[in-house]
């Protein structure tokens, strides 16, 4: 178990690591992104198979298979993406189920990722993509970040050309959809 959340651990490390090279390189707008057809249930299985060594996974609900549309989109992008929202919906929401979901909403695909949890206060809603942004301080005080992960998400879908909306919930949680082109 303990090598587990080790393995765990230096995986989050890494892919921290990643955001902030990549974060530097798009301010610096040398950060290429190369769009291609992607399979959603590709990534979403590497995903889960390194969600799997992180405590809570068995709360995560992947409902993403291969009948999902195949989206346009950077398959290092979307991976970070992805990521960065699962990762926030295991720390911000403690307890309930989280969900993963992925359908095909007018030309576009809808990747949801929705947690039941304490949802966001609604004057955090509009700080959320900042950069450094973590909230109110009784969650910053207790959970673990540096304010990049959701300013990275906004960055990466925006350079996709797709779009992300956040839906809050309290106190039933928070839905992050992701909008991208789709394949026909």
């Amino acid at each position: 178990h303990i090598l587990n959340l080790v393995q765990s651990e230096m995986m989050r490390l890494s892919t921290f690591t990643e955001t902030i090279l990549d974060l530097s390189a798009m301010d610096a707008n040398r950060l290429p992104l190369y769009p291609e057809p992607l399979d959603l249930s590709t990534i979403t299985s590497q995903l889960q198979q390194f969600f799997s060594q992180t405590p809570g996974s068995e709360r995560i609900s992947w409902n993403i298979n291969q009948s999902t549309p195949i989206v346009l989109a950077d398959k290092k992008a979307l991976h970070s993406v992805l990521f960065h929202l699962v990762d926030n919906a295991l720390k911000y929401a403690p307890t309930g189920e989280i969900q993963i979901n992925a359908f095909e909403k007018n030309d576009s695909v809808c990747i949801q990722v929705r947690d039941f949890g304490p949802g966001i206060s609604p004057s955090v809603i509009p700080h959320i993509f900042d950069r450094f942004y973590r909230g109110n301080m009784t969650d910053s005080q207790t959970v673990y970040g540096h304010g990049l992960g959701l300013y990275m998400v906004k960055r990466f879908v925006d350079a996709m050309n797709g779009e992300v909306v956040v839906e809050n919930k309290p106190p039933k949680g928070v839905s992050f959809s992701i909008f991208l082109p789709q394949i026909d």
